[in-house]
């Protein structure tokens, strides 16, 4: 089910407990450069040296993209998906 286009209106019209009744999340893997922007804008208000920002950017791309390794190997021997954000939560 595609969000774009015309069908994906029609099918919320046609059954509007896909909007009352459900979550819908869309899960996509995260391109690097985007992993990089968001370890950046994380950490713009740690006091780093230039290089150490640049090394701990480069830490939190690859700890996403061994998760997400980690993640695509436990599907494929127990067929369960999991799912991941690189955005850091806070909790309250």
């Amino acid at each position: 089910m595609s969000p774009i286009g015309d069908a994906f209106r029609n099918r919320l019209r046609m059954f509007p407990s896909l909007i009352n009744c459900c979550t819908i999340d869309w899960f996509q893997t995260w391109p690097t450069d985007a992993l990089e922007m968001v370890a950046n804008k994380f950490l713009e208000d740690v006091d780093l040296d230039d290089d150490i920002r640049k090394e701990v950017v480069s830490m939190c791309k690859y700890f996403q993209e061994s998760v997400k390794e980690l993640s695509d190997s436990y599907y494929n021997t127990l067929r369960r998906h999991t799912t991941m954000s690189p955005q850091p939560h806070t909790w309250s």
